[in-house]
């Protein structure tokens, strides 16, 4: 020993990797919040559209830790035509009538959303738990009478929280 020590020190930063964003589904939204780390979205078709048979829409799409996706990333367009009687989407939350765009249906989205989240267990409201900046992304619509996709997309940041 030669009398003379060295001290180090390091500051390590754990983050968890970023989920890709998921695609909004044509004739629909996607409606996604955060809150514990952890990303979550749904998926909703347009009232009058529904995702093609055999073809899996979930409840709710998680991002993990690991930056992945589940339970899967694989969000379907809404292009089949809707038969109210025989939804293909797990939850009746998961349609809405009127346009994307618009603000009230905007507010019905954020609504959905929130009470999907809270049915699945994912939110307490009796430990005061909010969820803020809902994002909801608008997917392409297709009109019945044009065969073309239009290419506009619209997201739209709405606060909502749990009271």
């Amino acid at each position: 020993d030669n009398g003379k020590s060295a001290v180090c020190s390091f500051k390590i930063t754990l983050t968890a990797l970023q989920c890709t964003d998921l695609h909004a589904p044509q004739n629909g939204a996607l409606s996604c919040g955060s809150w514990g780390g952890q990303k979550t979205c749904t998926l909703l078709c347009n009232e009058n559209f529904d995702i093609p048979r055999g073809q899996s829409g979930e409840k709710l799409y998680l991002c993990r830790n690991e930056g992945i996706w589940t339970p899967h990333d694989n969000v379907p367009d809404c292009t089949a035509g809707r038969n109210p009687r025989a939804n293909q989407l797990p939850s009746s939350l998961q349609y809405y009538s009127g346009d994307c765009t618009d603000q009230q249906t905007q507010d019905n989205i954020a609504t959905a959303f929130a009470q999907l989240v809270t049915d699945s267990g994912f939110c307490n409201l009796s430990e005061g738990c909010s969820v803020g900046n809902i994002e909801i992304t608008c997917g392409a619509v297709t009109g019945k009478r044009r065969k073309r996709r239009s290419t506009h997309t619209h997201v739209i940041t709405i606060t909502f929280n749990f009271q």
